[in-house]
């Protein structure tokens, strides 16, 4: 068990270190048994997964265990609209069984992110308009916003691995970039994942300042299906948290300039 399950593991071990460097306790495969009010804090028991019991006392607890569609209150059962655990089906224009009703969001989506919900709702409203056009979700960035930020999009290492993708792989340590360390940021690193035949990027991960910005050239990037050598042909302007992806891509290639020493 690990924090952050559906992200690059390699990414996740280092945000595990970084949190951990800053005095922040991470407990993994933990069982929490029960919390109980002490004056104005909690206290939080849990069990390891040994069966240790441990106990802390806290100023709060955050209940974070994921979200599901909240449809039952919709009275779906009246409409006839083929609804999966909770989920309402639609194809890949949002469109239900019901062709004059279309879903979008949480209720619907495999992904419930605000930005994948808005992409939605503009594929729903151009099929209702008359218009032929497919929700595309090969593209998607996903952002957790730590400190560093964290974001990625398209495939991990692990899953290129699984799928049987043969692939190159690409590193570039914020340590190596000017503006990180200017903003006395400069734990982190880009992290650029290509076809071994073509060098068409699959996949970018980024640990780092302005992270979550950053992602949004690397989603332009596998859009338009570019290449490693693409990236690394254009001009960042200096001194960028961009300019580390440039430096990621020239890794994979083995042609990177600014690696810092040691």
């Amino acid at each position: 068990p690990r924090i952050l399950s559906t992200i690059d593991e390699e990414m996740a071990y280092m945000v595990h270190e970084i949190l951990s460097s800053k005095g922040i306790s991470i407990h993994v495969a933990a069982r929490v048994v029960k919390i109980e009010e002490k004056g104005s804090s909690l206290t939080v028991t849990f069990e390891d997964k040994n069966g240790k019991s441990t106990t802390v006392e806290v100023e709060k607890v955050l209940l974070a265990a994921g979200r599901t569609p909240n449809t039952e209150i919709l009275g779906l059962e009246r409409t006839g609209v083929n609804v999966e655990r909770g989920r309402i089906v639609v194809d890949k224009h949002m469109r239900t069984n019901l062709p004059h009703i279309y879903a979008i969001g949480d209720c619907a989506s495999p992904y419930m992110l605000a930005h994948v919900a808005m992409a939605e709702g503009e594929t729903a409203a151009a099929n209702i308009g008359g218009q032929d056009l497919e929700m595309d979700y090969t593209v998607v960035p996903s952002c957790i916003f730590t400190s560093p930020e964290l974001a990625s999009v398209g495939l991990s290492e692990s899953e290129c691995l699984k799928a049987g993708i043969s692939v190159k792989t690409g590193r570039f340590p914020m340590a190596g970039n000017g503006r990180a360390l200017t903003l006395g940021e400069a734990e982190g690193v880009v992290k650029i994942m290509a076809d071994s035949r073509y060098e068409r990027v699959l996949g970018v991960h980024i640990l780092g300042p302005n992270a979550t910005e950053l992602i949004s050239t690397a989603c332009m990037a596998m859009k338009l299906e570019a290449t490693a050598e693409e990236i690394s042909d254009m001009i960042f302007a200096h001194p960028t948290i961009g300019e580390a992806l440039k430096e990621a891509a020239l890794s994979l290639q083995g042609r990177t300039i600014h690696l810092p020493k040691g």
